[in-house]
């Protein structure tokens, strides 16, 4: 019979404490003489919080699951803060009825950049508005140095954040851009392009974002058409790089996490509730769905996430969603392992 050092590759380890173990492993707990298994203990979950006090879809979000805001949205330049357990109405933005815009930062240290008047799609223009947000004002800035965009996404900080993809507008025929731009608190420059150019993105990425994100589904529209595509790329500062694809191709989901765990859920095609894990190699099917089939939404956080139930498939009509719920990525948990 095998051993667990040769099964392994390496013996029991004695601990004090679980911090550092993986999954699977068996460890020897030194403060309660105890051997321990580390395993799942919650699987990724949702969970209803309550709503947004202003009735919108196609908001924007950042900062954290405890401390985040949403801002814009459709007929609305509303703002909202978040303290992990409830919504209070702030200052709204200088630019009204913004919606598809890109949001980064924390809530007392926000951007919005670009959006449209409402709707989004390839109607509208776009803008190339950018907003600060302070926790309570926002404050007009310098504008973005390229033509105005919309169903766009963004990540980061306020002093260092990246946006990608989108829709440039008005523009005849219609497309979508690869462009990608950054944020230093003040200017913005011109980054790697994407290597397929779509709008609708979700992206994954911490306050180290504009190095490292990743840039996950989205919808190309060209002259003649538009396509979902399941496309993954990784941005490292410079350019991005092809990973695995999602295993379901959409548009206008939402996303988070990091490049080496993120989730991404609804969007533009059935089922509107599904939601994939990636694991830093490839993605997998969630087991437990969104609470409502959902497209155009907003997040805040990494790891949980509280996102805005943003618009049903076909896009609902503005104003009507206020939904809002949790996701909870799986935790560890050690279980005492007996000897009879």
């Amino acid at each position: 019979m095998a051993t667990y050092k040769e099964i392994q590759g390496a013996a029991v380890q004695a601990l004090a404490s679980s911090t550092g173990t993986l999954v699977g492993q068996i460890w020897y707990d030194t403060a309660n003489n105890l051997f321990k298994l580390q395993s799942f203990g919650t699987v990724n979950t949702f969970s209803s919080t309550p709503n947004l006090n202003v009735t919108r879809g196609d908001v924007r979000g950042a900062g954290t699951a405890a401390s985040g805001f949403f801002a814009g949205g459709d007929l609305s330049g509303a703002t909202e803060n978040w303290n992990g357990s409830a919504w209070t109405v702030s200052g709204a933005m200088n630019t009204p009825n913004t919606s598809g815009g890109a949001c980064a930062g924390t809530q007392i240290a926000g951007v919005y950049a670009y959006g449209s008047p409402g709707g989004g799609g390839s109607g509208p223009p776009g803008r190339n508005v950018t907003e600060e947000y302070n926790g309570s004002t926002w404050s007009l800035v310098n504008n973005t140095i390229d033509p105005t965009r919309q169903n766009t996404v963004g990540l980061g900080t306020q002093t260092s954040a990246i946006v990608f993809g989108g829709f440039l507008g008005p523009a005849a025929p219609p497309v979508s851009t690869n462009s990608t731009v950054e944020y230093d608190g003040n200017c913005w420059t011109t980054g790697g392009n994407l290597a397929q150019a779509r709008q609708g993105i979700a992206g994954a990425g911490d306050s180290s974002a504009q190095t490292s994100c990743l840039a996950i589904m989205g919808m190309e529209e060209v002259p003649g058409g538009q396509t979902n595509k399941n496309n993954v790329e990784e941005y490292n500062g410079t350019a991005w790089t092809a990973k695995n694809g999602l295993n379901t191709a959409r548009g206008y989901g939402a996303g988070l996490g990091t490049t080496d765990r993120a989730v991404v859920l609804g969007g533009n095609v059935s089922p509107q509730t599904q939601v994939e894990i990636w694991n830093g190699t490839c993605w997998s099917t969630n087991p437990s769905s969104t609470p409502r089939a959902c497209r155009s939404l907003a997040v805040t956080g990494t790891y949980p996430g509280t996102f805005s139930d943003g618009g049903v498939f076909g896009g609902g009509s503005p104003g009507s969603n206020v939904g809002t719920f949790e996701f909870t990525f799986d935790s560890l948990q050690s279980k005492t392992l007996t000897t009879t």
